[in-house]
C-alpha cells in the first residue's frame, strides 16, 4: 500500500490490506487519495488507468470503513456496459454485500428516472419520442405530420431521414430558430 497518505486509521489500513490480499487491488497514491476523499467526486482519467477499480474500492471503503448506508450511494457512468461492469466488479470484490445494495446507473437512466418521478408527482403524462425502429418511432411520426401539414403530402423515407439529419445538425450547432 502506498505510504503517501499518512495517518490512516487502523480500520482503513486493514481495509486496503484486505483489498490487496483478497482482490489483488493495490492503489497508487492518486487512486488512494480519491478513495479517501469524502463527498461528491468526478473521476476523469484515460482508459485503462483504474477508474472503475478506484470507484468500486471507494464505494467499499465508504460502506465498510465510513459506515455509509449503501442505499444512499449512487455510482453514475456513461454507458450501460460500464454500469453493469461496475456492478459485477462490486459483487466480485465485496461478495458479502447483496446485489442491488448500491445503485449503479447510466446518466441517461438516472435522468429518465428523475424525469419520470417528477412527471408522476405532478400528475403529468408524457411520451418518449425516441424509438428503436425509426420507421415507427414517435419522432418519425411527428416529423411526418409536420411535413404533411406544410407540404400537403406524406414524406418519403428519404425525406424523413434528411429532415432528421438536418434537425440533428441544427441541434448540434445550437442554432436558434431565428438563425435557421
Amino acid at each position: 500500500m502506498p505510504n503517501t497518505i499518512k495517518n490512516l486509521s487502523t480500520e482503513a489500513e486493514l481495509f486496503f490490506k484486505r483489498m490487496k490480499d483478497e482482490s489483488n487491488v493495490v492503489l497508487n497514491s492518486v487512486q488512494l487519495e480519491s478513495c479517501l476523499h469524502v463527498g461528491t467526486q468526478l473521476l476523469l482519467a484515460a482508459p485503462g488507468t483504474g477508474k472503475t477499480t478506484t470507484t468500486i474500492t471507494k464505494i467499499g471503503y465508504m460502506i465498510e470503513v465510513l459506515k455509509v448506508n449503501p442505499a444512499t450511494i449512487l455510482a453514475v457512468t456513461f454507458s450501460k456496459a460500464a454500469a453493469l461492469d461496475m456492478q459485477a466488479r462490486f459483487s466480485k470484490f465485496f461478495p458479502e454485500h447483496p446485489d442491488g445494495i448500491v445503485h449503479f446507473s447510466t446518466i441517461h437512466a438516472l435522468s429518465y428516472e428523475i424525469f419520470r418521478k417528477y412527471m408522476a408527482r405532478e400528475k403529468l403524462s408524457f411520451r418518449l419520442i425516441e424509438g428503436q425502429n425509426s420507421k415507427t418511432s414517435a419522432k418519425t411520426a411527428i416529423i411526418s405530420k409536420i411535413y404533411e401539414g406544410v407540404k400537403g403530402e406524406y414524406p418519403s423515407e428519404e425525406i424523413r431521414e434528411s429532415l432528421q439529419s438536418y434537425i440533428s445538425l441544427l441541434k448540434n450547432l445550437r442554432l436558434t430558430p431565428s438563425k435557421f
